[in-house]
């Protein structure tokens, strides 16, 4: 298999080879890692051999750990599908005075508060076991994740698969 990374300014790279295995026949691009860059999966049936490869180069608009994120959002989730927990990451561009991080089934109900007080900006990550308010184990599905800071309001879906 071959890929071109990206190299950080909206451009790949030269080709780079791997061995994936005899005759992949699954490939997935997305992102496993939740750093904004896709990275890629893949299958072979015949010897059940699965591999992952992380695009660990940095991209436009990313940041370094020591730089404050220029924009307010809610990254995916990972992993999702999950089970028994997923972490959510997101990026506060300025402190928020209340920031809301909850998740809601898909009837629009709240599941979970996760986050609802004040934060500083900067990339912030928590952690989802499956509980609902009361800790009790929710069903597998769909749910979605919503993060309200300031005027900013972005959301995910989370897929639980028990």
């Amino acid at each position: 298999m071959s890929i071109h990374l990206n190299v950080g300014d909206g451009t790949f790279g030269s080709r780079t080879d791997y061995a994936a295995g005899n005759f992949p026949n699954a490939l997935v691009a997305l992102d496993l890692d939740a750093d904004g860059d896709l990275d890629v999966v893949t299958a072979n049936r015949y010897d059940d051999e699965v591999t992952v490869f992380l695009n660990q180069s940095s991209t436009v608009g990313a940041h370094d750990s020591d730089e404050l994120p220029t924009v307010t959002r809610l990254l995916p989730n990972y992993p999702n599908p999950f089970n028994p927990q997923t972490t959510l990451v997101f990026d506060l561009a300025q402190p928020s005075p209340r920031m809301h991080l909850a998740i809601y089934d898909l009837q629009g109900s709240l599941v979970r508060t996760l986050i609802n007080e004040s934060m500083d900006a900067g990339r912030h990550e928590i952690v989802w076991t499956g509980r609902n308010e009361r800790g009790q184990s929710v069903a597998s599905g769909v749910y979605m994740a919503r993060l309200e800071a300031g005027s900013v309001s972005h959301m995910c879906k989370l897929i639980l698969l028990r």
